[in-house]
């Protein structure tokens, strides 16, 4: 069974709103060396992987056969379906680049 979690547009601003993929066909998946090696700036991703370790409340480490990056969930979405490392996820959301650090800020993840 797939679980999923999500933002509902209503609790998104309406720049979210626009800013977001109408849908999630739109992602790009690819793996973890990819968007570490050539993921570009706010370039919407999807990825398989494990969800390893928990950081703090909204960040964790995912895992691929490729590497490790580390993603932001939102804590509304993880209440709504909670992470317990190990878990595998797929996640989809936009790549965020600070600096030489990469991370994804997930939107949108389903349980499988």
């Amino acid at each position: 069974m797939v679980m999923t979690a999500g933002l509902s547009l209503s609790t998104l601003s309406f720049a979210q709103a626009l800013a977001t993929p109408t849908s999630l066909s739109e992602a790009v998946h690819t793996t973890v060396a990819e968007v570490l090696a050539s993921g570009q700036d706010d370039q919407y991703v999807s990825l398989k992987g494990q969800v390893s370790r928990q950081l703090s409340s909204e960040k964790y480490m995912l895992t691929d056969d490729t590497g490790v990056i580390q993603i932001e969930i939102d804590e509304k979405l993880s209440r709504i379906l909670p992470l317990t490392p190990p878990t595998n996820v797929e996640v989809f959301g936009e790549v965020d680049k600070k600096g030489n650090t990469v991370e994804l800020d997930v939107d949108y993840y389903s349980l499988y």
